[in-house]
């Protein structure tokens, strides 16, 4: 959720799962910003979109002139009319806005961001990998169990990875629960269809319900 104090405005808006973007529709003129987070001390990086390095201006809170970020990431009015700022916070999600960055409709505006809890994008895909590797091994033991909780827990942080759905289908079939294992290899094979594995599997479980 992000404040614009000033104008007394709230804009929810989150973009695709492990990113929010609110755009401010500002107006006027205005020297200083005061970027905040709850919680605070998360670092703050800024850029233009489509520079290759954001640029890091401290930690939250933080006041900045709209004359020290143009002179610090070398962002130009007329060719970046927005900027794109990027809160990180240990054990938080990453959180990313994108402002209009010319124009503002007074002397002082305030950006808060509140942050939340869990881990960032990078820490998911290792948790993701992790719990898939966990899966695989217990599976491989015997305990299918246990291996069913592992995978659902890498498809609970990314439900559109269809390596997971494979291999929970995969376990499913080693509990002899044909049926169950279908609709996982199909989930799959709808969010990747060159998925060899569950194509393979889907055709093969089809066959021997006709039979």
């Amino acid at each position: 959720m992000v404040e614009l104090a000033s104008l007394r405005t709230i804009i929810p808006f989150r973009h695709l799962a492990p990113i929010a973007v609110a755009i401010f529709a500002l107006m006027g003129c205005a020297t200083q910003i005061e970027i905040r987070s709850e919680p605070s001390n998360a670092k703050v990086w800024i850029k233009a979109p489509g520079q290759p390095v954001a640029t890091e201006f401290g930690t939250t809170p933080i006041q900045l002139s709209t004359r020290q970020i143009q002179e610090k990431t070398g962002a130009d009015y007329a060719t970046n009319p927005v900027l794109e700022i990027r809160f990180e916070l240990a054990d938080h999600e990453h959180e990313t806005i994108l402002m209009p960055f010319s124009r503002f409709v007074s002397s002082r505006q305030y950006v808060d961001v509140k942050l939340k809890a869990g881990p960032s994008g990078e820490k998911k895909i290792d948790l993701l990998l992790q719990y898939i590797s966990n899966a695989q091994l217990l599976a491989s033991n015997g305990e299918f169990e246990r291996a069913l909780i592992e995978i659902d827990k890498a498809i609970e942080i990314n439900p559109k990875f269809a390596r997971s759905l494979t291999i929970k289908a995969g376990i499913l079939v080693l509990q002899k629960k044909p049926t169950e294992a279908l609709i996982h290899y199909d989930k799959a094979l709808a969010i990747d269809p060159n998925d060899s594995e569950a194509m393979k599997m889907s055709i093969h479980l089809r066959k021997k319900e006709m039979k």
